[in-house]
């Protein structure tokens, strides 16, 4: 507790003396520590586990990553924060977008697949039926249809994706 303390007092010490606000230094702190030639710290909160927890949408504009408090929104060129997408559970194992980019589709532990709005960062559905986590989504070409496969059910999902009808399993 002590340490705590004297760490407080020495940042507030530094804050004070360099014209820095702490409110600066919260905000700024994902310049922190970084390696050399890093930008920024992406992904506040652990990185999920999987092959599937970073996606770029198509333009390339945008970088969606999971972590354990939900799903990051970055603008790739400037590299900030767009949205935080919390959903139901906080470990998301697979990340897509739709062709068009309007849309991310994530799988998670909860079992569930999750369609957002990346405009608003609002859920537009979820899509339920695998007995366990979901491991990898993927959109179809023309972005009508969705997948899903399931990690220890070791099952195929598909969807319809504006009536969340499922299609085939």
């Amino acid at each position: 507790m002590l340490h705590f303390a004297l760490f407080t007092w020495i940042c507030l010490f530094l804050c004070t003396f360099s014209g820095v606000s702490i409110a600066q230094n919260y905000q700024g702190y994902q310049m922190w520590n970084l390696p050399d030639g890093a930008i920024a710290r992406f992904g506040k909160g652990g990185f999920s586990q999987g092959d599937r927890v970073i996606a770029f949408s198509p333009d390339g504009g945008l970088l969606a990553l999971a972590t354990t408090i939900g799903v990051w929104l970055y603008d790739v060129e400037t590299t900030r924060e767009l949205a935080l997408l919390p959903g139901e559970s906080r470990w998301s194992h697979a990340l897509a977008f739709s062709p068009d980019g309007a849309t991310l589709a994530s799988g998670s532990v909860d079992k569930n697949v999750k369609l957002w709005d990346v405009s608003t960062g609002k859920e537009i559905t979820t899509f339920k039926g695998h007995t366990d986590r979901v491991g990898s989504v993927a959109f179809s070409p023309d972005g009508t249809t969705t997948t899903a496969a399931g990690l220890g059910d070791k099952s195929a999902k598909l969807w319809e994706v504006w009536t969340g009808e499922n299609i085939a399993t």
